[in-house]
């Protein structure tokens, strides 16, 4: 039995010492690769500063162009609402001028009637003047 065990004990000896040659140069190769992961997210971190910097200057003249475009959309409905406004008043005016124009069309040929009649009269008057004196 004691022959057996120091064989098990052997075996389990190679075995620790294979299992320690084998993690070594992994333990190795995995710090380096933590070395490199290091480096990698400082370089990220830099470069994203400036990017985040970028970002927030970039928000804020969205914010900027967005109120703008607010600012236009209140002066379109304002001067839309003063072009119906002039419309309404082009509307009434038109319709003035058309009562204006009926009144003046009626007025013109009375006044041409008038203006011959009194030159008629006129005349006659003039004629019965000069026969009487």
């Amino acid at each position: 039995m004691g022959s057996q065990a120091n064989l098990w004990l052997i075996i389990l000896t190679v075995a620790v010492a294979v299992g320690i040659g084998f993690l070594v140069p992994v333990l190795i190769e995995l710090r380096r690769s933590a070395k490199k992961l290091t480096t990698v997210l400082t370089i990220a971190e830099q470069s994203l500063d400036p990017l985040l910097r970028d970002l927030d200057a970039t928000v804020q003249k969205l914010d900027r162009v967005t109120n703008d475009i607010g600012a236009v959309t209140d002066d379109v409905r304002a001067f839309s609402a003063s072009m119906r406004r002039v419309g309404r008043n082009v509307g009434e005016l038109s319709g003035l001028v058309s009562v204006a124009s009926f009144g003046f069309g009626t007025v013109l040929p009375a006044l041409k009637v008038g203006i011959g009649a009194g030159l008629t009269f006129l005349v006659r008057n003039l004629f019965r003047k000069r026969g009487s004196s």
